[in-house]
């Protein structure tokens, strides 16, 4: 978890930890461009560090969530029952509230608490 919070501080070629530490590294960053999709590895897939990595991908993905939550917004407000069983219904909706709550940032609490 350090390679990606920013804690594992990098070590110096010296260390005799180094190389494993760049191993390590390598690895998580790997995780992680294995589960973005193919078209978009080649804009990262030069980042020398995960936890450089991943600042990348907050700072592409977090400008574009407004568009998004829109956009989810927009599904939940126009869907219908219609013709479609209740549970089929419910389930979509359940979905798409699911969906947005992933995407909508917490609200932190202003209540001095």
């Amino acid at each position: 978890m350090g390679f990606i919070d920013g804690t594992s501080m990098k070590l110096n070629k010296e260390d005799d930890q180094y190389d494993k530490w760049v191993r390590a590294g390598s690895m998580v960053q790997s995780w992680i461009l294995n589960v973005i999709s193919k078209e978009m590895v080649r804009a990262f897939m030069y980042t020398k560090m995960a936890r450089e990595l991943l600042v990348r991908l907050e700072e592409r993905f977090k400008e574009s969530n407004g568009r998004l939550v829109y956009q989810i917004q927009r599904e939940i407000a126009s869907i219908s029952e219609g013709s479609q069983y209740v549970v089929v219904y419910f389930t979509k909706l359940k979905m798409l509230w699911e969906e947005l709550a992933s995407v909508t940032p917490i609200q932190g609490c202003t209540c001095g608490a």
